[in-house]
């Protein structure tokens, strides 16, 4: 059964602000699972239980090198 955490919890797990995960999502760097209203991100995206995602590692450097981290790609 795949886990799943919140957007405010993968923010602490990763360091970087809410604002930030909702940016890796809607840019399609980062899963997430709707459910009813509410966004769910695997666990395993984020690097819960020593599973990291590479493509989700990678994409936080060019979201904090940039002033608003919109429009910059």
């Amino acid at each position: 059964m795949t886990e799943y955490v919140t957007v405010g919890e993968a923010a602490r797990i990763l360091a970087v602000s809410p604002k930030t995960i909702y940016r890796l999502i809607w840019r399609g760097k980062l899963p997430v699972r709707r459910l009813g209203r509410a966004l769910r991100i695997p666990a395993s995206a984020v690097g819960v239980r020593g599973v990291t995602s590479t493509e989700t590692v990678s994409a936080l450097p060019s979201l904090r090198g940039s002033r608003s981290g919109i429009g910059d790609h």
